[in-house]
């Protein structure tokens, strides 16, 4: 009975940090994402013809999709640069807790 509760345990816990990780990373997005627009501009990534200047200085986006497009863009990105780094301190974890 120990055994099923602790492999229970272990991936309701890897479930949470993966959900957790993958928030982080659309939060990390939105960050990059807005301030890559602030510098290139809105109509690099969403297109001239997509983006409606208001009076007082803001814009809205009119193509969804191309938002999405580069979110997901950012994510891959981060998650490139990211996994490794998470599976060599788990692999370095994991050999310090069975004593190797």
């Amino acid at each position: 009975m120990r055994k099923v509760l602790g492999k229970l345990g272990r991936i309701l816990f890897l479930l949470l940090a993966g959900y957790l990780y993958l928030c982080l990373t659309w939060f990390i997005a939105e960050l990059v994402f807005y301030g890559l627009v602030a510098h290139f501009g809105p109509e690099f990534f969403v297109g001239p013809e997509n983006v409606i200047h208001n009076d007082n200085g803001g814009c809205w986006y009119t193509n969804p999709g191309a938002m999405i497009f580069w979110h997901l863009l950012i994510m891959l990105a981060e998650f490139v640069l990211t996994v490794p780094i998470v599976l060599v301190i788990i692999r370095a974890s994991g050999s310090r807790c069975r004593g190797r």
